[in-house]
């Protein structure tokens, strides 16, 4: 069975080539030629005249690998339509005319990762950024020992803090170790403009009164000579409420801390109940008693480990700013600090705002499922009213330790619910794979955080094994 000369869903596909005025929201399903019909969107808009200056573009996507074949891909079907036909699409000398001059200055266009967009765009107005005029993007490698040499400086700075002795030494003794520190300061860097927006304040360390603590356990421990033997209870309290009440006679805070730390004073439901009542005590009142106790403890080292790490993290918080304004003032910044600058730039700096929404006219955003809110902050930002085009698939959304979140995918989709366009026939599997597929993945995306499962439809024709 031939397939039929247009796919099923041919409708979607001439919107988005003829569709120029309006934002649409593409969701493309995988196979079905999402890059072929952004191509075929640009080609058509430059042969139109809608983008008269191919410098005012900017497509935006994922990976450097997809940038640069998204590139490729325009500068061909642009070579394709100067000499009069791109695919199915017939063009006239002027409409040749125009793709030839787009190819002429396509490498004037904006056609990159969001992060080298925003480099692009810091670049046009640095000075607006507060970042001198010849900024980098650091080398990875110097970037490691830069930081590797930064840190190294504030844990000396940390340690030969007198304001701090005690804080470090329940840090120690709670298992808080510099290695720990450093993690938190690397998942810091990676989000340090949420640290600007909420900044951390240090706490006090608690005062490690333990008379909640012990005076349950006393009371229990009166009557010691009248616990039944061979009881649970009474090995519990003997082998751990006993010394525990002894260890802890005259301890200074930090061995004190320790042995809190160490420490689990409650014992579940051990013991035999009618063994407790022939000694003349409950066991349902001492186990009352161990639970208070435990309650105050575990408060109190709760306390202690908020204290330390709240404070701790707000030192942390101050390096990671602190190493922030250091790359701004030298121009040496990394991929992260792109997009937050760039965001800051377009959100607080009108007249640098509507620079850059006159110098690029059509925005669009390939893989919008991995794209996190700052991102969508720029996008928004720099196009203002302007139509927009995005195209993505929630159901390839794999980037969520970046920030990407699915549901913010839906959000933005939901603002444009007249440009919901799907594309849904898949070029690139044959009919039994897709099956399968279909069949699979109904059952396993079925209640999780995407869109319904939409089924690719087929377009190859089987042959052989392929059915």
């Amino acid at each position: 069975m031939n397939p039929s000369p247009l796919p099923s869903d041919q409708a979607a596909r001439t919107r988005i080539l003829e569709i120029h005025q309006q934002t649409l929201f593409v969701e493309a399903g995988a196979g079905a030629g999402k890059t072929t019909a952004l191509v075929a969107r640009v080609v058509e808009m430059v042969a139109t005249g809608t983008l008269g200056d191919i410098s005012r573009l900017a497509a935006i996507t994922f990976t450097e690998n997809a940038a640069a074949e998204l590139r490729t891909r325009l500068r061909a079907a642009l070579a394709d339509a100067a000499r009069g036909r791109h695919r199915d699409r017939g063009y006239d000398a002027v409409q040749r005319d125009r793709a030839a001059a787009a190819l002429d200055r396509f490498d004037d266009a904006a056609v990159s990762t969001l992060h080298g967009f925003a480099a692009r765009l810091l670049a046009e107005v640095p000075l607006e950024a507060d970042l001198p005029p010849g900024f980098v993007v650091r080398d990875p490698i110097a970037a490691q020992v830069e930081q590797a040499g930064a840190w190294r400086c504030f844990v000396d700075e940390l340690l030969d803090d007198a304001a701090l002795a005690r804080h470090v030494s329940a840090a120690l003794t709670l298992g808080l170790a510099l290695p720990t520190l450093q993690t938190i300061s690397s998942a810091f860097a990676g989000s340090w403009d949420l640290l600007s927006d909420r900044p951390l304040t240090g706490l006090p360390l608690p005062v490690l009164d333990t008379a909640a603590v012990t005076a349950p356990l006393h009371a229990v421990a009166e009557a010691a000579d009248r616990w039944p033997d061979g009881d649970r209870l009474t090995e519990h309290l003997r082998d751990v409420v006993l010394p525990f009440l002894d260890e802890i006679e005259g301890l200074a805070d930090d061995d004190l801390l320790a042995a809190l730390l160490n420490r689990k004073l409650g014992s579940g439901n051990a013991g035999n109940r009618s063994a407790w009542l022939k000694a003349g005590l409950t066991k349902e009142a001492v186990l009352e008693r161990l639970k208070e106790a435990e309650a105050a403890r575990s408060a109190l080292v709760t306390a202690t480990g908020r204290a330390v790490t709240t404070t701790l993290a707000a030192r942390v918080q101050d390096h990671v700013l602190a190493e922030v304004a250091r790359r701004k003032a030298s121009g040496r910044l990394d991929f992260h600090d792109l997009l937050v600058l760039a965001r800051d730039l377009l959100r607080d700096h009108d007249e640098a705002r509507e620079l850059l929404r006159a110098r690029w006219q059509v925005v669009m955003v390939d893989e919008f499922q991995d794209t996190d809110p700052l991102q969508v902050e720029i996008v928004d930002l720099l196009a203002g009213r302007a139509p927009q085009f995005f195209v993505g698939d929630p159901k390839q959304s794999i980037y969520r330790f970046r920030r990407a979140d699915v549901e913010l995918y839906a959000r933005v989709g939901a603002r444009y619910p007249e440009g919901h366009t799907e594309l849904s026939v898949n070029f690139r599997s044959v009919p039994g794979i897709l099956r399968a597929v279909n069949l699979a993945f109904r059952v396993l995306l079925d209640g999780q955080d995407h869109a319904p499962y939409a089924d690719l439809l087929e377009r190859r024709v089987a042959t052989g094994d392929d059915a």
